[in-house]
Order: C-alpha cells, then sequence, then structure tokens
C-alpha cells in the first residue's frame, strides 16, 4: 500500500511540476501594450455593416428574381409574336400555291 501512495505522489509531483511550467510559460508569453492590440482586428466586422451586407444580398436576390420574371414575360410576348407572324406566313404561302395550281390549270386546259 505504501508503494501505491508513493506511486501516486510521484504522479501528482510530475503533474504539479508541468502545471508550473506552463504558469510560467502563460506569465511568459507575449501580451498587447497600450499602443495598440496584438490582435489585428481590421478583417473583422461590425454587425452593423454584417446586416448591411445581408441587407444588399436581399435585394439583389430581390432583383434578381424580377429580372427573371421580366425574362420570362419578354420570352411569352416573343412567342405570341413569333406566332402571330407564322400564321399569315402559312397563309401566304397556301395562297401562293392555289395561284400556281390555278396556273397550272389555266396553261394545261384543253381547248376546244
Amino acid at each position: 500500500m505504501e508503494a501505491d501512495y508513493n506511486s501516486k505522489d510521484d504522479a501528482l509531483d510530475i503533474r504539479i511540476k508541468k502545471l508550473e511550467e506552463e504558469v510560467l510559460l502563460l506569465m511568459n508569453r507575449p501580451i498587447g501594450t497600450a499602443a495598440g492590440p496584438s490582435v489585428d482586428y481590421s478583417i473583422l466586422c461590425m454587425k452593423t455593416e454584417y446586416n448591411d451586407l445581408l441587407n444588399r444580398m436581399n435585394l439583389v436576390e430581390k432583383r434578381n428574381l424580377e429580372q427573371d420574371d421580366r425574362l420570362t414575360n419578354n420570352e411569352l410576348r416573343i412567342e405570341k409574336l413569333e406566332k402571330m407572324i407564322n400564321d399569315p406566313l402559312e397563309r401566304i404561302m397556301a395562297l401562293e400555291q392555289a395561284v400556281s395550281n390555278i396556273h397550272l390549270e389555266l396553261n394545261n386546259r384543253v381547248t376546244v
């Protein structure tokens, strides 16, 4: 039993020495001076800047959705215009074919 206490005491002594060394390292670490902080805060943003950025992102997303709607509407209008143009063209082509058929019949008509 006494050996167990001695081994526990040795383990505690080792842990205490390690902790004392860590305390010394912490005491000797560099700290910020009154002239300025040792941490560069210039890359960080404030909450107001972050909220402003989120607001601008929401506005851009809203604008993109509106533009998508306008483009979709324009595509539908173009499709209707193309249909309006193609319908008369088909009718014109059918009439030209009918005129050609009539012309052909007149030329090939048997005369008595």
